[in-house]
């Protein structure tokens, strides 16, 4: 079958050209590889248009006006009109070398409509070993609800079933959109052997509260994890304020090597448990 990546970019300088080279080196490459770029204020642009010139791998360019689904969604089509029969999302991060492989095998074999693969996080401190045991998804928590665009591929006649991404979602997208494929019975398979390595912007607290921010206002805006935010609302309600961020924080505590980052997380799980409960309510204007 043939497999198109697709990949929206914005201001990824820094990364941009470690990500073209994982994919170029992919043991599987992909047939087609299509970057849809927003208007970006540093060399990103320029850093891919150097690199298509000199890549075997056929790649298309399309530039965007508009935000990460109107992206993925024109990524989506361009895919399609080149006769892509498996679509497969990513971010700007480093895939490993067999990730495509094991990520769109079971779509092939007839064993799944959707798969999602997994992620090791690009840490550099414990601090930032800490934001991410309680900000990210450990491999064993990945479920068929889980899966993120970040690493995810579709069989493409899912898209005329369902549609495309919502556009009108700035953030969440992927998960409204996976929520359409359980809700309309597509099999989704979770993959862990197809791994990427990414840099999230949640390894800092500052980052972490502007993206939790963000997407609960867009969670409210797309109707979903409403269970999430009840639960949450109802536990500072209730005042178990200790067992609450206790639990939270309950990977950094079992982590031997993290004990003196303990204090922060537990701050930091309060304060990103307050980011998600305004986000939510702002959702609601």
């Amino acid at each position: 079958m043939r497999v198109a990546v697709v990949v929206t970019v914005k201001n990824e300088e820094a990364d941009i050209l470690k990500f073209l080279r994982a994919i170029e080196f992919q043991r599987r490459k992909p047939d087609l590889l299509v970057l849809t770029v927003a208007d970006s204020s540093d060399k990103t642009t320029q850093i891919i248009l150097d690199w298509a010139a000199l890549t075997t791998l056929k790649t298309e360019i399309d530039y965007v006006d508009g935000n990460r689904s109107v992206g993925r969604n024109l990524g989506i089509q361009h895919a399609r009109r080149l006769g892509a029969e498996i679509v497969v999302f990513t971010n700007v991060c480093e895939p490993l070398a067999y990730w495509l492989d094991f990520l769109v095998t079971p779509i092939e074999d007839g064993l799944a409509d959707a798969v999602g693969g997994s992620w090791i996080l690009d840490t550099r401190s414990s601090r930032e070993d800490a934001m991410g045991l309680l900000t990210q998804f450990s491999r064993e928590q990945l479920d068929e609800t889980r899966i993120s665009a970040l690493n995810m591929a579709v069989d493409a006649p899912v898209f005329d079933d369902i549609g495309m991404f919502d556009p009108e979602l700035d953030t969440s997208e992927d998960s409204e959109f996976v929520r359409r494929m359980v809700d309309h019975s597509h099999w989704v398979f979770v993959e862990p052997d197809a791994v990427v390595v990414w840099r999230p912007a949640t390894l800092t607290l500052r980052g972490a509260a502007k993206v939790y921010f963000q997407f609960a206002k867009t969670d409210r805006k797309a109707g979903i994890a409403k269970g999430q935010y009840l639960m949450t609302g109802l536990v500072y309600a209730l005042l178990t304020l200790g067992t609450w961020l206790g639990f939270r924080a309950r990977k950094v505590i079992a982590d031997e090597r993290l004990f003196s980052e303990v204090p922060f997380a537990l701050m930091a799980a309060f304060v990103l448990d307050w980011a998600r409960l305004v986000g939510y309510a702002a959702g609601h204007s």
